[in-house]
């Protein structure tokens, strides 16, 4: 009985992947015009994606048994925080990423990892300045049995 129930909720499980997936690649087709977004669905393969827009606001990146790769290290945000939206489902996702950029990172990782690899962002010494603590990137989601890595 308990096999029984355990394959129910895996195969349950995949098929409510599969249809989000659909859904999410339904709404990223109309997104993929706009030049200061990055919107990318792999599923079953694998997606490398790179931007230099001057005003990038974010995007939405689906990984399912796939990857995607997506370099943003020629890009700059004008109004903080940029968005992008995560979801790694037995596949993985990796943002390279300028150095000096402040990111927030609201992943749920579940049976999964979230591994960012840049150096620490380093304050200028002039201790009168005021930090800026506003984030360039926030990056959300969730990742499952799968990994998110972050990279400069």
């Amino acid at each position: 009985m308990k096999h029984l129930i355990l394959v129910t909720s895996a195969i349950s499980s995949i098929v409510l992947i599969l249809l989000l997936t659909r859904k999410s690649h339904a709404r990223a087709n109309g997104a993929n015009l706009d030049p200061d977004r990055i919107d990318a669905d792999a599923t079953l393969g694998g997606i490398t994606d790179r931007s230099v827009s001057q005003y990038f606001r974010g995007g939405r990146l689906t990984a399912f048994l796939g990857g995607v790769s997506v370099d943003l290290r020629q890009t700059t945000v004008i109004e903080k925080p940029a968005r992008i939206h995560v979801n790694a489902i037995l596949g993985g996702v990796e943002l390279s990423l300028p150095q000096h950029w402040n990111v927030k990172k609201d992943i749920r990782p579940i049976a999964g990892g979230v591994d960012d690899r840049r150096p620490p962002v380093r304050h200028p010494a002039d201790d009168d300045a005021p930090l800026d603590n506003t984030p360039d990137l926030v990056i959300t989601g969730s990742v499952l049995l799968g990994g998110l890595l972050i990279r400069d």
